[in-house]
């Protein structure tokens, strides 16, 4: 995800795609992202799924050095990517979906990939 306007898009899309699926799947990211999954192999899948996006979002950021430390990155951007999703999925937000993931894109893009400011990504 670059500094650019194409790195905006393709945020942008993540962040939409990813929404989407926690509408869907709420309850089971939750479950995972709080550790309470008893079953080991639905625990061992949603490690899994969330080392993937992790290590994909880690090398990202390193590619563009806009942090310091991207593991604390990732950590600090998963969280608030899906407490925002729970947010805006159970209904505590008001907003169109257009509005809510423009604002996040934007917050994340210059934040955590080194954006230089909302006019150059529009």
């Amino acid at each position: 995800i670059g500094s650019g306007p194409d790195g905006f898009a393709e945020l942008r899309r993540f962040l939409g795609a990813f929404l989407e699926v926690y509408r869907t799947y709420g309850p089971v990211i939750r479950a995972w992202m709080e550790g309470q999954i008893g079953d080991t192999e639905v625990d061992r899948l949603g490690v899994k799924a969330f080392s993937s996006i992790s290590e994909e979002l880690a090398a990202r950021m390193r590619t563009v050095g806009a942090v310091v430390d991207d593991a604390v990155a990732v950590t600090a951007l998963m969280a608030m990517i899906e407490r925002f999703s729970y947010v805006v999925a159970s209904r505590r937000m008001v907003g169109d979906d257009d509005s809510v993931i423009d604002t996040l894109a934007h917050i994340v893009h210059r934040g955590f990939f080194g954006a230089p400011g909302a006019a150059a990504a529009d």
